[in-house]
């Protein structure tokens, strides 16, 4: 991805394809594995992450999806993830509007309803405003989560969740 109004070392590489990035993180590294193997291999902090890498890849593969979900498929907008090395924060995904709003989306892979913890809630709050003062921006941020299974309603949720997404609406 390449962001907007920067220079060409700032760009963006993913590798695309899931299997590919799963056959590098899990089969390489582990050519003579033994039965069983991945039952514990599927529990550690490795497939944790390529989990999620995996899920957010699924995610930017369907964002005609995404927009039809949030019923602004009709609305003009430019795509592209965000990232300011400077702040450490980084957007999974903005959906930038010609109604001058923008969907700040998170992708969020979980086994079941994603919570919001209070550390995330900050975290959160910390990409936006690290988004707005890098760019300056002044339009409205509506804040989407796309997830496996919904988020947990809790005290963070109505001050954090402006839309969600399953996984079942992107099918």
């Amino acid at each position: 991805y390449r962001l907007p109004n920067r220079k060409a070392k700032d760009t963006v590489y993913r590798l695309a394809d899931e299997y590919s990035n799963f056959y590098l993180r899990f089969i390489e590294p582990n050519p003579t594995a033994q039965a069983g193997a991945w039952a514990i291999l599927s529990e550690g902090p490795q497939w944790k992450a390529w989990s999620g890498y995996a899920f957010e890849s699924l995610c930017l593969k369907h964002i005609q999806k995404i927009k039809e979900a949030l019923q602004i498929g009709g609305i003009y907008s430019e795509q592209y993830a965000w990232y300011d090395r400077v702040a450490g924060a980084q957007i999974d995904l903005l959906i930038q509007r010609a109604d001058k709003c923008i969907n700040l989306c998170e992708m969020k892979f979980a086994k079941g309803p994603y919570e919001i913890t209070a550390a995330y809630a900050n975290d959160l709050q910390q990409k936006i405003l690290a988004y707005r003062g890098a760019t300056g921006s002044q339009h409205t941020i509506f804040n989407t989560f796309v997830s496996t299974f919904g988020i947990k309603q809790n005290k963070w949720y109505e001050q954090y969740v402006d839309a969600e997404i399953t996984l079942d609406q992107l099918f």
